[in-house]
């Protein structure tokens, strides 16, 4: 170590080597609360610098495309991810939804319409879970209706 002498106090300073100022890796990375509750990291970008093959002093910067499971690709800018219920990234303001549902069983109640919900003709917003066990109810609902029917009329027909 020597001392540095355009520093006041002269005390001594550590002596860096090229190797150590050469071999800098940086990473940015994003993490992001899924709705289920768990933390997923993801690096976006990252710079690694070295010495190449000629003795020539690189710097290479990577940059990540990260897709959610529907394909959907991250907004370059992070602040402007939106996530929807099903951990899809929504691209923009206007393919996002909100579900309405009283079955909705998630905190999170975005939607990316046309992967995981759409719109109702009343402007309404529904996912495609709650529209499953919409369908559902209604499915069940329309069996016992057609039972209770049956019955009446079998029981009509006994008594006459």
């Amino acid at each position: 170590m020597s001392p540095n002498p355009l520093k006041e106090d002269a005390h001594p300073q550590e002596v860096q080597k090229g190797e150590s100022i050469t071999n800098l890796n940086t990473q940015k990375s994003i993490k992001l609360v899924m709705p289920d509750g768990t933390i997923r990291t993801f690096i976006t970008t990252e710079n690694s610098s070295g010495i190449d093959q000629d003795g020539q002093a690189t710097t290479t910067k990577t940059t990540y495309l990260v897709f959610d499971p529907a394909g959907n690709p991250m907004p370059l800018d992070p602040r402007k991810l939106i996530l929807s219920h099903s951990g899809c990234f929504i691209p923009t303001p206007e393919q996002r939804a909100i579900c309405t549902s009283i079955f909705h069983r998630s905190p999170n109640r975005n939607i990316s319409i046309g992967q995981d919900g759409y719109v109702l003709p009343n402007g309404a917003g529904i996912c495609s879970s709650c529209r499953s066990i919409r369908t559902t109810i209604f499915i069940v609902l329309a069996i016992l209706g057609v039972g209770i029917f049956l019955g009446v009329l079998r029981a009509l027909g006994s008594l006459g």
